[in-house]
């Protein structure tokens, strides 16, 4: 057994190729092993990580190699990318409470790993790929585990139980892909899976994808990533004011979609999640949600009217680009981002209106929104300073951008500007500020008289 005593660090690369190399403990002081440490040690057989390992980041360290057994003590906290990828005979492995993160491909090819034991307070139990593609049969998620990644356990064909805790949260996309169906609870259907006292608890898949309608059940508390992807006739779903998260994809490339109420349990529109509804015209979106992710609306060229409210914090890269059916957009108060190409390529949006907390606008937010004419913003400072091509493309915009009088810079995301008047000067009939009540208004009127 080789035994390292003196140094805090392993570097990159330093018994790389080691072929006599048999066992290694690595001792409580090291506290960082650098990419592809133990890499192709080809009779490695044992790992031992010492007692206040405390940082637990081995990216590559130990891949490909003959590890049998592996300890990991109680202070390591997370597993880094493909750190034991390949181990073909590693059989079984218990992740301490410790641990509260797991990396991209940590374990995938360890084609002999049987069990996998996640600790009961497993935080954050985040571990994108980390176990796909491997003949796991059995898997327990401790109580505090409140997530699993993007293709978590894809391809675990030979999987035949497990359980999911109340605690989950959150379950990324294809998180169980190419798992088998006999691992699932089936209801009116979809395709869930649950733990002992709720069978129900999260929404994985559909039985078929050419149904027009699904009824979710009602104690459900999550919609996998790319839940219902694809389901081409799915034309109205009702969302359980239970759950409390839907994954990245969940209803993507749904192209009859034609309308959906999100629940005010949700506090975040992931990534891509309404991307393609190529008929979606309305969204509800509740003054929960505090994010709205990279490219959630991409595409979804039917929908006409949007109303962000004001919690939303931030707006994601290419949110609603290629919503071509959008007139009218008010960015309220509480944004402080929007995303690049935020926007981009609404061919018919007319009217913009920013207030006045957003502090970045991203490139080529509004590119190609050949229809825009006027754009009001009422704070002052320029948020798109620093970006490019904010309005390129948009040869409608002919005028200057209406900004406040006290606007410090002399320009707006590259556009001239027209400041309003001085509100001192006796003469002045409305202000911006008034302006922007006044459209609001006749946007609220207008959102009356649809309903």
């Amino acid at each position: 057994m080789f035994i390292l005593v003196v140094l805090d660090y392993i570097p990159s690369g330093a018994f790389k190729d080691c072929s006599n190399l048999i066992a290694i403990n690595i001792p409580e002081n090291v506290t960082y092993l650098g990419d592809e440490a133990f890499s192709d040690c080809e009779v490695l057989t044992s790992v031992s990580l010492g007692s206040d390992y405390s940082v637990g980041r081995f990216k590559s360290a130990f891949p490909y190699n003959q590890i049998i057994n592996v300890h990991l003590d109680d202070s390591v906290t997370s597993i880094a990318d493909n750190a034991f990828k390949g181990c073909s005979e590693l059989a079984s492995i218990n992740i301490p409470a410790s641990v509260v993160y797991i990396e991209d491909g940590a374990f995938t090819g360890c084609g002999s790993l049987k069990t996998v034991s996640l600790g009961n307070d497993y935080s954050v139990g985040r571990f994108k790929s980390a176990f796909s593609y491997m003949q796991i049969t059995n898997v327990h998620l401790g109580d505090s585990v409140t997530s699993i990644g993007n293709s978590a356990f894809s391809g675990c064909m030979s999987l035949t139980s497990i359980s999911i805790p109340n605690s989950v949260t959150f379950i990324g996309d294809n998180a169980f892909f190419g798992c088998s169906d006999s691992i699932y609870e089936s209801y009116e259907g979809v395709y869930y899976l649950g733990n002992e006292g709720e069978r129900y608890h999260a929404v994985i898949k559909v039985e078929s994808n050419d149904q027009t309608s699904y009824t979710i059940f009602g104690n459900a508390a999550v919609i996998a990533g790319g839940a219902f992807r694809g389901c081409y006739s799915l034309t109205s779903v009702n969302i359980p004011s239970t759950i409390v998260s839907i994954g990245d994809y969940a209803f993507s490339a749904c192209t009859s979609l034609q309308s959906i109420d999100i629940p005010n349990s949700i506090t975040s529109i992931e990534d891509y999640v309404f991307s393609g509804c190529s008929k979606l015209t309305s969204i509800y979106i509740p003054e929960s949600v505090t994010s709205i992710g990279d490219y959630a609306f991409f595409g979804c060229n039917s929908l006409s009217s949007l109303d962000i409210p004001d919690s939303v914090t931030s707006i994601g890269n290419y949110t609603f680009a290629g919503c071509g059916s959008l007139t009218s957009i008010i960015i309220p108060d509480s944004v402080t981002s929007i995303g690049d190409f935020a926007f981009s390529s609404c061919a018919n949006l007319n009217f913009l209106a920013i207030h006045g907390n957003v502090e970045r606008i991203g490139n080529y937010a509004f590119q190609g929104c050949v229809s825009l004419e006027t754009v009001m913003y009422n704070s002052n400072n320029d948020p798109g300073a620093n970006s490019e091509g904010v309005f390129s493309n948009c040869n409608s915009l002919s005028s200057c951008v209406d900004v406040p009088y006290t606007y410090a810079s002399e320009t707006f995301c590259g556009q001239c500007i027209k400041r309003e008047h001085d509100p001192n000067q006796p003469d002045v009939a409305i202000t911006l500020s008034s302006a922007f009540n006044v459209m609001i208004a006749i946007a609220c009127i207008a959102v009356a008289n649809l309903i």
